[in-house]
């Protein structure tokens, strides 16, 4: 089967050099072939030629002398009858006057007669024979009377040997093409290792590990020096990021002293009875605003860096689940409730809460009428799903909302949403603490799931009660508000 596009370079190259093998050994096996044949029916027009001569030079004895030569001239038949020839002598009246034994039962091979001392070659199956015979006629004369002598050796060695060397070739090359594409499989395999080895590096690595660098094979040939490219670029990709993350640290850096001041500006100016109180109100909230962006810009700075290290500490997990299910409840005019059961697990306690405040606050922000909170166990892992009845998310937007400043439609305004870092915020510190975050396919609404890993030297235990029940305070109804 032909290779395809989406085939390996190993297995192509295996195809393509046992292709051209397989073409190359068959016009050299019928090149072989046919030089052969050639060559034997040269060695037979030889011999009958001789013989035919041989018988001739007789005849022309045994006119001339007579007496032992005509013993002669048969003996000189009958060797060539023991080879298995037809030999015949024809007289000028057309008949066979001598021959073998073979040659006399049979009519005149051919009617052609050349003059005297030359020849005519021919093949032919002479009557009750299977074979095809390669024939010489040789003109003589004896005292005026011209003569021809017609020697004729079967083609049945030529047909043999012709067939014992197809069925050698047959036999043989199947077994040189496998050894050769056993051979060109394993060079190429070899040749193209250290490419997947490149490939298999670069695949494996993500925005934060540039500073891995892909094997560099020994020697100077251009998988080498592909190598050394990639990691050159690595290198130039590493320093670029890291350019990046220190302009977004410097600037956040930067940005906290003038927005402290501002804060601290229109809070005195709200404590100062003279004061434009609407334009400090104004100006404080835009300040807590710029001032939230900063911390979260820092933050995402730090674990681009890997520096979001997370405190080690026992964390009640229901807990907080069920702390910011009620601080929602009294916030917004939405239903929360939390479903949990005890889990306890090594984290940082200030950086979980964060992650379940940005989630349950993004799952307020688009609910319809409620939002539900569960905390389960399962297989070794926390497991916290925060569950909204609003619009949901498409499937292909559900990876695409990790990313920074990613705003959906439905949230694109400044006034229905957050700056866009709330969600990476929240996979940079579940990923911090081994976990994931990740969007359930859910044919209504929209789940948040993450998933901590949990301690299993019986630390946790899980409340044999079942789950608790947590329903948060919260205005009866948005439309009273």
């Amino acid at each position: 089967m032909a290779p395809t596009r989406r085939s390996g370079v190993q297995l192509r190259t295996t195809v393509a050099a046992t292709a051209v093998l397989a073409v190359v050994l068959a016009l050299a096996g019928v090149g072989i072939v046919l030089l052969l044949r050639l060559q034997l029916v040269r060695d037979i027009d030889a011999t009958v030629r001789m013989q035919a001569q041989a018988t001739s030079a007789q005849v022309n004895r045994a006119v001339l002398t007579g007496g032992d030569a005509s013993d002669d001239l048969m003996a000189a038949i009958e060797v060539g009858a023991t080879r298995g020839w037809i030999v015949q002598v024809v007289n000028s009246d057309g008949q066979v006057v001598e021959g073998s034994p073979r040659g006399r039962e049979l009519p005149p091979l051919t009617n052609v007669r050349p003059a005297a001392g030359h020849q005519h070659r021919f093949e032919a199956r002479p009557l009750g024979s299977d074979d095809r015979y390669r024939f010489v006629v040789l003109g003589g004369r004896v005292r005026g009377a011209p003569f021809w002598v017609v020697t004729g050796r079967s083609m049945e060695p030529v047909a043999t040997s012709t067939r014992t060397l197809v069925g050698l070739l047959a036999a043989g090359s199947p077994f040189l093409l496998a050894a050769v594409a056993l051979a060109t499989h394993m060079f190429v395999g070899r040749t193209l290792r250290p490419v997947e080895d490149i490939r298999r590096t670069v695949a494996a690595m993500g925005d934060r590990d540039l500073d891995r660098r892909v094997p560099v094979p020994p020697g100077e040939d251009e998988v080498s020096r592909l190598a050394t490219t990639m990691n050159d670029m690595l290198a130039r990709l590493q320093q670029a990021q890291r350019t990046q993350r220190q302009l977004v640290a410097d600037a956040s850096h930067e940005l906290r002293s003038p927005v402290t001041a501002i804060r601290t500006t229109a809070e005195v100016a709200l404590s100062e009875p003279g004061g434009d109180r609407a334009l400090a109100a104004e100006v404080l909230e835009e300040s807590v605003r710029l001032e939230r962006l900063v911390q979260d810009l820092l933050l995402l700075a730090r674990a681009d860096e890997h520096e979001l290290r997370p405190l080690r500490r026992d964390v009640d997990l229901d807990d907080l689940v069920e702390r910011e299910a009620v601080r929602a409840g009294r916030l917004h005019s939405v239903d929360v409730r939390a479903r949990t059961v005890p889990v306890r697990m090594q984290g940082d306690p200030d950086q979980l809460r964060r992650a379940l405040r940005n989630l349950v606050d993004n799952a307020v922000r688009h609910a319809a009428t409620s939002v539900v909170l569960r905390l389960r166990r399962e297989r070794g892992r926390a497991v916290v799903d925060v569950e909204d009845d609003g619009p949901g998310i498409a499937a292909d937007e559900r990876e695409r909302v990790f990313d920074r400043f990613v705003r959906l439609d439905a949230s694109r305004d400044r006034s229905s949403g957050g700056s866009g870092l709330g969600l990476p915020i929240v996979r940079a510190l579940v990923e911090a603490h081994g976990g994931r975050v990740f969007v359930v396919d859910t044919a209504s609404g929209c789940i948040f799931r993450i998933e901590l890993p949990v301690r299993e030297d019986g630390a946790v235990v899980a409340d044999q009660s079942g789950p608790r029940a947590v329903d948060a305070p919260h205005p009866p109804s948005r439309a009273s508000r």
